[in-house]
């Protein structure tokens, strides 16, 4: 409900990834894909007032 400070920063997103070194191609599709759904003011939002993890991974896949 209210962000983190994280030094000069308000934090209310934090993503932990698990990816192998050897899945280059796939990070980059992947941040390429992470880059545009938390540039979009609406997709962010909805993610931000997600209540619970299923109705984040609703608002990712849509």
């Amino acid at each position: 409900d209210k962000p983190v400070q994280w030094g000069n920063f308000e934090v209310r997103l934090v993503i932990l990834l698990a990816i192998r070194g050897e899945d280059n191609q796939l990070m980059s599709i992947f941040f390429d894909w992470l880059s545009n759904l938390v540039m979009d003011p609406q997709k962010l939002s909805a993610l931000l007032k997600a209540r619970d993890q299923k109705e984040f991974i609703e608002n990712i896949l849509e």
